[in-house]
């Protein structure tokens, strides 16, 4: 995690890493670790409302016992790489793989109901 704060002033949309941490061990335990020094550099822990994870992250229960307020959601991110992974693991021809591609791009920038319908039906009439 990245812990910002307030006093650091910084123009544009820029922030400064003033707590870096990675924990020694990504099971449970080390990741309540990692969480309680986060809480300690950040005293408005209370108020995290969203954490992104990846489709792979499982230890969800210590995320839901050390942030219950927070809403845990896949990341956009994450599941884009996913799909295109899986796109490529396919083998499909070059012109549909292009299409689908292109496809999760104006997905991705404009998550409109209107483009994830799109996406679903090209999804369900391409891929076998």
């Amino acid at each position: 995690f990245l812990v910002d704060g307030p006093r650091v002033q910084l123009e544009g949309h820029l922030a400064r890493a003033v707590y870096f941490a990675i924990p020694a061990k990504e099971d449970a335990e080390g990741l309540a670790q990692m969480f309680q020094v986060f809480k300690k550099f950040n005293p408005a822990w209370e108020r995290v409302c969203t954490i992104l994870v990846d489709p792979h992250f499982l230890p969800l229960p210590t995320l839901a016992m050390e942030f219950p307020a927070a809403e845990v959601l896949l990341s956009a991110f994450h599941i884009c790489k996913f799909l295109q992974g899986k796109f490529y693991q396919l083998s499909l021809e070059q012109p549909v793989e292009r299409v689908l591609l292109s496809a999760l791009q104006s997905t991705m920038c404009s998550a409109t109901a209107g483009n994830l319908r799109k996406l679903y039906t090209l999804l369900s009439s391409c891929i076998p």
